[in-house]
């Protein structure tokens, strides 16, 4: 894997305050560009995409999901969560050219 690099701004989803998470990285040749939209309220992911290009004939493609919690509780009397950024990811801002 090269090129992983993580970018942070605020965005809206929903009417819900977020953070996105973009992060671009080349595999065995795949290149993969994901974003992913945690609620800053609730630190759980809104909403993910994801686009893959493999080349060939197998060429690019493209994933959008949106995650919706209404009715969600924790067992237990647990708390959901938090999502945690993983420590070999670094972050930037959008824009900057700082890799």
């Amino acid at each position: 894997m090269k090129d992983a690099n993580a970018a942070a701004r605020e965005e809206t989803v929903n009417g819900e305050a977020a953070v996105l998470y973009s992060v671009h990285q080349t595999v065995d040749g795949t290149m993969i560009d994901s974003q992913v939209w945690i609620s800053k309220a609730r630190g759980l992911p809104l909403k993910t995409e994801l686009d893959m290009d493999v080349g060939g004939k197998l060429g690019k493609t493209h994933r959008s999901m949106r995650y919706e919690y209404t009715n969600v509780r924790a067992s237990g009397g647990r708390t959901l969560g938090l999502f945690v950024r993983p420590k070999a990811v670094r972050t930037r801002q959008l824009g900057s050219t700082d890799r």
